[in-house]
């Protein structure tokens, strides 16, 4: 009588842990159905990420949103082998990918890793002090393509997509404060319909950080290289029907950088007076760019 109170337990028991494994099994199932597909648009058509034979490392918008990516920099620090530098002279920048880069000692060389902007391609270095606010999404190309965006790509492509005019109305403002650099920022974005046909859309955003980059220098006096940048975009958006679109867009960035100064420097015992600490004044620099395109 034990023995079969003990076989019919020992038959009782696993039912709940098949039911267990059954609805496990279920949920998995219902778990591996419910993903989202990556849309690139790097060359000039809408591909899944998956079917694209390039290596792409995608940044969408809500990666951008999440991270409070607004420059090239801060999304180089995202992807892997990819490094994006500020210089003072030559073209502005340094950028290099897997190891391949260009040399920033002069303004008239092309990038090796081209900046691709809602389908113009430019090779100027100082095309990451544009005013990347209000993205869509970037796509770094690893490797030459040359196919799509000419020779001067030799080590990959960072493609950028800003957002389009939409024909209903948006508004959208984002402050922030970031402690490590002492940085705040400001956006603000408006997009609606003009009339039936056009739509437009600005996007406006204030930054200024004052410890960007520190001096260890011995004698050096304010320590730290503050930024203070305005950037804005307008965009036009014109479709008279659904064959034709126009899209044009201009942006305006204009960036003032203060850097250390030095100390007094000490006078001789003859000299009649200490000569003056070495300043440097405040450099300035605006961009203005504008293209269009149409499909």
């Amino acid at each position: 009588m034990r023995l079969g109170m003990a076989l019919a337990l020992l038959a009782w028991l696993p039912l709940p842990a098949a039911a267990e494994s059954e609805d496990s099994s279920e949920a998995s199932h219902e778990l591996v159905e419910v993903h989202y597909e990556v849309t690139v648009t790097a060359r000039r058509q809408e591909e899944r990420l998956l079917d694209v034979p390039v290596t792409i490392a995608p940044l969408t918008e809500e990666d951008l949103d999440r991270y409070s990516i607004v420059t090239l920099p801060e999304a180089a620090k995202l992807v892997p082998n990819f490094f994006v530098f500020h210089e003072g002279s030559g073209n502005g920048s340094s950028i290099y990918l897997r190891g391949i880069g260009s040399s920033p000692i002069s303004a008239a060389f092309d990038q090796s890793v081209a900046i691709n902007v809602d389908g113009v391609v430019v090779n100027i270095g100082r095309f990451i002090h544009n005013a990347y606010m209000d993205m869509d999404q970037i796509e770094v190309l690893k490797g030459p393509q040359s196919l799509y965006f000419g020779k001067s790509a030799s080590a990959g492509v960072i493609s950028v997509t800003t957002n389009d005019p939409s024909f209903e109305p948006e508004m959208e403002a984002t402050a922030g404060y970031e402690t490590e650099h002492n940085q705040r920022y400001l956006d603000f974005v408006l997009s609606g319909p003009v009339t039936d046909t056009l739509s437009a859309r600005l996007a406006v955003g204030d930054r200024k950080a004052s410890r960007l980059f520190e001096n260890l220098a011995p004698g050096v006096r304010h320590r730290y290289r503050g930024e203070q940048a305005l950037n804005a975009r307008l965009t036009l958006l014109w479709e008279p029907n659904l064959d034709f679109r126009a899209r044009l867009k201009y942006s305006i960035r204009n960036t003032t950088t203060t850097a250390p100064t030095a100390a007094p420097r000490k006078s001789a015992p003859t000299a009649k007076c200490n000569p003056p600490p070495f300043r440097r004044p405040p450099s300035r620099w605006r961009c203005f760019q504008a293209w269009m395109t149409a499909s």
